[in-house]
């Protein structure tokens, strides 16, 4: 991964926290009945996003910038419990099986968060990643709560039926997930909650010349991971304990 592209991700990523800024609904879902009908029926929705940067797309030189954007309703939960539960991550590689091999706490500031996980997919071989990334938490009135979370690591581990401690150096390895910012939106609505989320990574470009298998794989991992992110994250909802006062007050 060259500074460059990393120097375009964080252009990227400014732009897209302005439109999150921006003036309008809370939830961008509300600006499509017809999704949100889907969305409160059940379904996981997910759609391409992409921010322009004064009209012309963001060139991360040698690399890709992926931008998705998905929904899920969260039926009979409340915002309490979907976010004791999502504080929770002891229980992560259940609500996330089998992406999520192990997850822990690593420091705690009140509202900010580092959270360690690692990562495993079966793409065209195995892949496991060890991630960090620094979360914060804001409930910005008593039925909607807003979560960011940026990666400050993301190692390939060099063989992962080896020494899962052992990686590859930073940018290097095959290039799956390089950065990955997500931007979470919680609201209560009638009859549970719903949850939005906004998600960009950078990964690796893919040459002329290699094979179209391996160029799907890489162009789509990001939208299935978002999929299956959502899916994980209602299961949460569903499975997690009830929040408790004391788990209440420090998600505020």
């Amino acid at each position: 991964m060259s500074a460059e592209a990393s120097q375009a991700f964080d252009h990227y990523a400014t732009l897209v926290e302005h439109d999150l800024k921006s003036p309008g609904p809370f939830l961008k879902l509300d600006l499509d009945p017809a999704v949100k009908r889907r969305v409160l029926a059940g379904e996981v929705v997910v759609v391409p996003r992409q921010e322009l940067d004064h009209g012309n797309p963001v060139d991360a030189p040698h690399a890709l910038i992926h931008d998705w954007q998905g929904y899920i309703f969260v039926p009979g939960a409340t915002l309490d419990q979907l976010s004791s539960a999502l504080l929770d991550y002891s229980r992560y590689t259940q609500y996330y099986k089998p992406d999520v091999i192990a997850a822990r706490l690593v420091s705690d500031d009140g509202n900010s968060r580092r959270v360690f996980l690692r990562l495993y997919r079966r793409l065209v071989f195995p892949v496991v990643l060890n991630t960090e990334y620094e979360v914060h938490y804001s409930r910005v009135s008593a039925s909607r709560q807003v979560m960011m979370s940026k990666s400050i690591h993301i190692g390939e581990v060099r063989h992962p039926n080896g020494n899962l401690n052992d990686e590859e150096p930073p940018g290097h390895g095959f290039g799956y997930l390089w950065r990955l910012n997500s931007y979470w939106k919680f609201e209560q609505v009638d009859g549970g909650v719903i949850a939005e989320c906004r998600a960009i990574s950078l990964t690796r470009d893919i040459p002329y010349g290699f094979s179209w298998a391996l160029r799907d794989v890489v162009e789509h991992f990001p939208q299935d991971s978002m999929t299956r992110t959502l899916e994980g994250t209602r299961r949460a909802g569903l499975e997690g304990p009830a929040a408790t006062t004391s788990e209440n007050r420090r998600s505020r």
